[in-house]
């Protein structure tokens, strides 16, 4: 598998991780970050590649896409974790 498939791999799997937790589905978020995980485990760095101007370019538009998609990741599982908070807070009795 080339550089570039293995990325849109990991693209792939980033945007599910974003549906995903959009949907509040956190079993199946857990299970693609793992996937992911995985993956980029096999990834070599790219620092040790040679890689073209046009592949660099690529590769970093995949990876400017999977940090969009991360940090809308990132707001779901904030506010989400926020909202419980509160919930055990109100389960308390400390509102």
């Amino acid at each position: 598998m080339d550089i570039e498939t293995r990325y849109l791999g990991v693209r792939q799997l980033t945007r599910e991780m974003l549906d995903a937790a959009t949907a509040q589905d956190w079993d199946t978020l857990i299970r693609l970050d793992a996937r992911r995980a995985a993956l980029l485990a096999l990834t070599p760095e790219l620092a040790k590649l040679k890689l073209s101007p046009e592949q660099a370019g690529r590769l970093a538009d995949i990876i400017g896409e999977m940090q969009q998609d991360n940090a809308g990741i990132l707001e779901v599982v904030e506010v989400s974790q926020k909202h419980t908070r509160i919930l055990l807070r109100m389960d308390r009795g400390n509102p």
